[in-house]
């Protein structure tokens, strides 16, 4: 592997959480879709490896972090920001959507800003693929605090 001099953000996903083997298939979906996307508001993925502790995934930098670090950060935005970020938002969504992938965990933490203030979907990990029109996922999938409260009834 050559050395590009370019600074990378890693995602590590232990094999082994809480004492229980993690799912495999699920990191494995998470690696095949970001190895799928590319779009300018998707983080994207330069590469994985694994060894017999953990799966590790290679991303682009996003130098501000999430949106929820940069909000703790300057406790407010612009109009012209938020307009931004949603209009940027809304393209990657589109463009997930587009590819049948839905989410199934947006959140200001997975929200992430570029030092040029781009923004990019990033964590797939509770991510699925769409196999067909009008499937419906029944599996209860996301951050708790972050669930609707329809989807928990």
């Amino acid at each position: 592997m050559q050395n590009d001099n370019k600074q990378y953000a890693m995602k590590v996903i232990a094999k082994v959480a809480n004492g229980k083997p993690r799912d495999i298939n699920k990191i494995e979906n998470e690696v095949a879709i970001l190895a799928e996307m590319d779009h300018p508001s998707v983080a994207r993925m330069n590469r994985f490896f694994e060894d017999e502790e953990n799966v590790y995934i290679v991303m682009e930098l996003c130098e501000n972090k999430s949106m929820i670090e940069l909000l703790k950060v300057r406790q407010r935005l612009t109009e012209d920001e938020v307009k931004s970020y949603i209009s940027q938002l809304i393209e990657g969504l589109k463009y997930l959507h587009q590819n049948q992938i839905i989410h199934r965990d947006l959140k200001l933490g997975n929200l992430f800003v570029t030092d040029k203030m781009e923004l990019k979907i990033g964590d797939f990990g509770l991510s699925e693929r769409i196999l067909y029109e009008g499937e419906l996922k029944k599996s209860m999938s996301g951050t708790p605090n972050y669930i609707a409260p329809e989807i928990l009834l």
